[in-house]
């Protein structure tokens, strides 16, 4: 375990040590890429002062501006690159961190651990260490077999629930079911002619005339 403390202390030494080269040949990089952008900002300068007293003004300052533009973007390609490294390290230094505090915990817990007790024999049942360990086992089984009905209870009471809410939306269903037909047949039965009167009886003819 000793070995293992020391790597882990030189790896962190080392990561720790070129964190320190890398961040000052970073401030260096970037010192440098704004003394070149400060210098290619006064040629721009200069050089459109400069095409004032040319005869083909436009032309001059096309080529001033594009020389610049030029310039400008492979200063910022290495700018970005910095950034790039820049945030792999910070990436690195984390996990850096992350590992050396899940070795301190790591030792803590192994410092805090009993030592081993020695292994029973091939073969042999081990015998339990303590009146309370032999209690322990002993109330274990009824503790499962009681966690266990419960949750055969769980499962029944969930079930007739489950039986309770489908027979519920079934009687539901009738009766709506029958209050549709009741009011289909009560709407047939006032749409339904009414009965034809009777005819009359012809008129009786009248008795012939003396």
């Amino acid at each position: 375990m000793s070995i293992r403390r020391s790597l882990s202390f030189a790896l962190t030494a080392l990561l720790a040590a070129f964190a320190a080269r890398a961040a000052d040949d970073d401030t260096s990089q970037r010192q440098r890429i704004e003394r070149e952008r400060s210098d290619v900002e006064a040629r721009a300068h200069a050089g459109e002062a400069a095409c004032a007293e040319r005869f083909a003004v436009t032309a001059c300052l096309l080529e001033v501006r594009a020389e610049r533009r030029a310039a400008m973007q492979q200063l910022d390609h290495q700018r970005a690159l910095l950034d790039d490294v820049q945030r792999k390290r910070r990436a690195a230094d984390r996990e850096a961190r992350i590992r050396e505090r899940q070795d301190a915990q790591a030792r803590a817990d192994e410092s805090r651990q009993p030592p081993a007790a020695a292994t029973p024999a091939s073969g042999a049942t081990a015998a339990p260490s303590s009146p309370s360990d032999a209690a322990e086992s002993a109330d274990s089984a009824p503790r499962e077999a009681r966690r266990g009905a419960s949750a055969a209870a769980k499962e029944r009471a969930a079930a007739a629930g489950r039986a309770a809410a489908s027979k519920r939306r079934a009687e539901e269903v009738a009766a709506h079911r029958a209050a549709v037909e009741q009011r289909n047949r009560e709407r047939d039965a006032k749409r339904s002619p009414s009965p034809s009167l009777p005819v009359p009886a012809p008129a009786a003819a009248s008795a012939p005339v003396r």
